[in-house]
């Protein structure tokens, strides 16, 4: 997988600054969104700029599997996309389920995007997290001691809240996606007394939600799972994996990838602080971020 092309512009796009001016400008005049964006890609692609890079690959593979069709060797989800097209055009529901071929590209894209070492990096930060908080820790490897035996399968993940609170509190503190959130209104409205017209794209303040002292209490800014733990918490004031029917298509499938990892973690190893370990971590990324380095050690839970 890593001599893939891909993986190099895929890194290309995740592990850099993130202040980038035409994100910034297209954030501060909406109405110049579709030059800027036509602008980007051609430019993207004249210059190998690793999203316009990515496009084109995703564009190539598209037509392709678009002109030979359906074979018995293919059946991934560009199969998937293609059929529900098809359906489409034969219902009489064309409109909200048919996908034209950029519709196809743009998801392929997003798959590739929202797929590419966000579960990773969201692994970093609670490794971090649980090194500074040895009591969370020693919490969450009991929890998983009791629950999962030799035995065990997947199903049992479902069994283990506390953990699922690590990695919710730590997903609030650090919300790697928080820039993804981002929607278009689909009609004229009000919210809170403010009117938004059509076509307006809204961008939710995510790090302001997640540290709203009247939503989460005085100690908002700490890490606390149990808060996790309480029915009180509203289901609205976590955007780190969006929230409604656009919510983040692979949220169960990260938490289950995450919850998979931590326990085989936990299991084996005290994951303790050094004199290395990073007071405050310093960030990568755009679309995304990811800490730049996490320091921890890893102590065998055999050796004690």
């Amino acid at each position: 997988m890593f001599s893939n092309p891909l993986c190099r512009h895929m890194k290309g796009i995740f592990v850099r600054d993130l202040n980038v001016w035409y994100l910034d400008l297209n954030l501060a005049f909406p109405a110049l969104s579709p030059i800027l964006r036509k602008l980007f890609n051609t430019l993207a692609v004249k210059f190998e700029n690793p999203i316009g890079m990515v496009l084109k690959e995703m564009q190539k593979v598209v037509d392709e599997r678009i002109q030979i069709g359906s074979t018995e060797e293919i059946d991934d989800f560009i199969d998937a996309f293609k059929r529900q097209s098809s359906e489409a055009e034969e219902g009489s529901n064309k409109r909200s389920t048919s996908l034209t071929r950029d519709e196809i590209i743009a998801q392929c894209f997003l798959f590739m995007m929202a797929g590419f070492d966000t579960t990773a990096s969201a692994l970093s930060f609670v490794t971090y997290l649980l090194a500074l908080n040895p009591e969370v820790q020693e919490k969450a490897r009991a929890e998983t001691m009791a629950v999962i035996t030799e035995d065990s399968d997947w199903t049992k993940l479902a069994q283990l809240p506390y953990l699922d609170a690590v990695i919710k509190e730590t997903l609030r503190i650090y919300p790697l996606a928080a820039s993804t959130t981002g929607r278009r209104c689909t009609r004229d409205t009000v919210v809170g007394g403010v009117s938004i017209e059509r076509g307006t794209y809204v961008q939710p303040d995510v790090y302001s939600i997640h540290f709203d002292e009247g939503i989460w209490g005085s100690d908002a800014s700490e890490f606390r799972p149990e808060r996790w733990l309480s029915p009180t918490v509203p289901s609205s004031s976590f955007l780190s994996f969006g929230l409604g029917p656009r919510r983040c298509i692979g949220y169960k499938l990260a938490m289950m990838e995450a919850k998979m990892a931590l326990v085989m973690l936990l299991k084996e190893f005290r994951v303790v602080r050094t004199a290395d370990t990073e007071k405050e971590l310093s960030f990568l990324g755009s679309t995304t971020f990811s800490p730049a380095s996490v320091t921890v050690q890893l102590e065998s839970l055999r050796d004690s």
